[in-house]
């Protein structure tokens, strides 16, 4: 399955690796017929471009632009791409509720208390301790 997890604070599309994995995904045959959506659409109809897709490394940005252009031929290409998938997501309406750490932290809080030998509590989550 393609597993897409949108959030609140970026547009995922607006980075360079999220379009390369969708162009994957899409060469696999995962989409959309096993497309798992999580997350709000904040960001479902914003017009964002690929030559302007951010990376933490300019090394990956170029090798995965070179890779997209080559295999799509234009920047607008690969920016169709993105809107047909985008376009696609809202009508097929396949989407789960993220569930926010808090809520997954509370859920297995009680086991994880149990396991205090093994985890130590810090602000927003538990952290394994060091053997």
């Amino acid at each position: 399955d393609f597993l897409v997890v949108r959030n609140y604070a970026v547009d995922i599309y607006s980075r360079i690796w999220c379009v390369c994995e969708l162009i994957f995904a899409m060469d696999c045959d995962l989409v959309p017929q096993k497309t798992i959506i999580a997350g709000p659409d904040d960001f479902g109809t914003i017009g964002t471009s690929v030559k302007d897709a951010d990376a933490y490394s300019p090394i990956d940005k170029r090798r995965i632009l070179k890779f997209l252009l080559k295999k799509h031929g234009t920047y607008e290409k690969v920016d169709e791409i993105v809107r047909e998938f985008r376009s696609h997501t809202v009508s097929l309406g396949k989407t789960i509720r993220a569930k926010s750490q808090k809520e997954v932290a509370d859920k297995f809080a009680g086991k994880l208390e149990e396991l205090n030998a093994l985890y130590n509590k810090t602000a927003t989550a538990y952290v394994r301790k060091a053997v």
